[in-house]
């Protein structure tokens, strides 16, 4: 399939030029199986291999939104994770300076009730990222995750599609406006 290239919104010049190679610098992350600890984002060799196949999935969100269906998302994505041993799930949660990886992840995973073996490749992302680092978020990425159940414009999954990516989507609210059959893949409920 072809890549989506418009986006019928205004971004910023930066999202449409072309990019050299990923740089994710120092982005730590935490799985959402505590046993598998967390790390940098850049030296992940799974990651690394989910990328080279072209099985990555990120969503940008704030975790406390409950507009977003995040746990319906995070079951989801475990069973997708289980059934695909080589992909990656990268969550980049928007949450208050301060808070804690390790305590968003243990609220994340009582949030879903609990997750199966999927959760070890569940990589959440709680720190603030600058622009060229968003930027090789949405680049790594093969396919942006959307569940939510009411949402404005939705920039973050504008930005991603301006980069290439496929959004996996609930299309309402303002979505149904530039989410469609050819250039998303719709699922009709979480």
């Amino acid at each position: 399939s072809t890549p989506v290239r418009f986006v019928p919104a205004p971004l910023p010049e930066t999202y449409l030029d072309a990019r050299g190679p990923l740089d994710l610098g120092d982005v730590a992350y935490r799985s959402l199986d505590p046993g598998f600890g967390g790390g940098s984002l850049k030296d992940s060799q799974v990651l690394k291999r989910a990328s080279e196949l072209g099985q990555v999935f990120v969503s940008v969100l704030n975790p406390r939104d409950p507009r977003k269906n995040l746990a319906r998302m995070l079951r989801a994505m475990d069973a997708v994770l289980r059934s695909a041993p080589d992909a990656v799930f990268v969550l980049k949660a928007a949450v208050a300076p301060g808070t804690g990886d390790l305590d968003l992840c243990r609220e994340l995973v009582g949030l879903a009730g609990g997750l199966g073996a999927g959760a070890a490749r569940i990589y959440v992302v709680g720190m603030d990222l600058d622009e060229e680092s968003m930027i090789a978020l949405h680049e790594l990425a093969t396919f942006y995750v959307c569940a939510s159940h009411g949402e404005g414009q939705n920039l973050p999954i504008l930005e991603s599609m301006a980069r290439g990516t496929v959004p996996v989507s609930v299309r309402n609210t303002a979505m149904q406006d530039y989410l469609n059959d050819g250039n998303s893949i719709i699922v009709d409920d979480w």
